[in-house]
């Protein structure tokens, strides 16, 4: 922990920032966590040119009585969107996929077939990329309680149970324990439905306005 710092607050020894800086961002997160409904958090800022760089953590012990600390690992969840969103855009520019590619154009048949199947239609073939990224896709939230009445891995993981699964087990959650919620949207269309995976709890389905299908660009 370095000097001057709270027993709540931990940062990294690697930080490379003057002191003044050093003591703005450690107020700043310890007053981010007396706001309330905060359980911890963690700060991470870089420079650009990688010469300067702080991280720290701040909040209540864990079960273990042990603080969070910069290099504490967590579940980011839907955190990873915006990255997964702007790769798969940036892949489009230069020209490696369509929006409008098909599911099934890249990938196997093994992992698609069967995966959206709604009132005995499979429209797995329906589903673009395009869809993916806007959440008109219809499939299901894997993290929702399944349909086999085993409990969800929100609720395994809210219970800390440490869980893990790959991408096969993924489609296999989907294909086999949930059932989709309508089926791929008509994007030209003036509205359309969008599922609402986060919270996994709360999943559920509201008319969304879009825009025009067209080129879609990072914020």
């Amino acid at each position: 922990m370095a000097p001057g710092k709270s027993a709540a607050t931990l940062t990294s020894p690697d930080n490379r920032v003057g002191q003044e800086v050093d003591d703005r961002l450690t107020d700043l997160l310890e007053a981010t966590v007396r706001r309330g409904g905060l359980h911890h958090a963690m700060v991470a800022v870089a420079s650009g040119d990688g010469t300067q760089r702080w991280s720290g953590a701040a909040g209540a012990a864990d079960v273990g009585g042990a603080p969070p600390a910069p290099d504490t690992p967590f579940f980011i969840a839907s955190v990873t969107k915006r990255f997964i969103a702007t790769l798969v855009l940036q892949a489009s520019e230069r020209g490696e996929l369509g929006l409008d590619d098909r599911l099934v154009e890249h990938l196997p048949a093994e992992q698609t077939d069967g995966l959206h199947v709604l009132d005995g239609v499979d429209h797995t073939p329906e589903i673009t990329i395009r869809h993916l990224l806007s959440h008109t896709s219809g499939l299901p939230d894997y993290w929702d309680k399944p349909n086999t009445g085993r409990a969800s891995l929100f609720h395994d993981l809210a219970a800390g149970q440490d869980r893990a699964w790959d991408f096969d087990d993924v489609l296999r959650m989907v294909r086999e324990e949930h059932t989709p919620h309508f089926a791929p949207q008509d994007l030209a269309a003036d509205r359309q439905r969008a599922g609402t995976p986060i919270p996994a709890s709360n999943c559920s389905s509201r008319s969304l306005k879009l825009p025009p299908a067209g080129p879609m660009r990072p914020c």
